[in-house]
């Protein structure tokens, strides 16, 4: 296996590993403001950040695993296991993104400017 099969899936994902980044540090930098928000937002990309980092990178590794542990078919069967979870955690993820976009915000009280 090259090198190159593995990196080639997740550089076609960099735009989105890209744009988390942004969210990651948006999230960040109005944490003072919202910090419930940012915090739903926050655990949302770095879920949806894991879960598609190693769904994309077990595909390619997954023949390779097979042919080295194929005596070891407790360890196959959690690696096939294991990503038929993926889509449950890209679940979780999109929960906690939602929750960030529609919880309710504490409002600040207004300066009432003296006439």
């Amino acid at each position: 296996m090259e090198f190159s099969d593995v990196l080639r899936p997740l550089l076609y994902r960099l735009p989105l590993f890209l744009l988390w980044f942004v969210g990651f540090v948006l999230a960040l930098i109005r944490w003072k403001r919202h910090p419930r928000n940012s915090l739903f937002a926050l655990i949302g990309i770095f879920v949806l950040s894991f879960s598609t980092f190693f769904a994309t990178l077990f595909p390619p590794l997954l023949g390779e695993l097979m042919k080295e542990f194929s005596d070891n078919r407790t360890f196959a069967e959690f690696i096939l296991a294991s990503m038929r979870v993926f889509p449950f955690l890209d679940a979780l993820a999109w929960i906690f993104i939602l929750l960030a976009i529609f919880s309710a915000r504490k409002t600040e009280p207004k300066q009432e400017t003296p006439v």
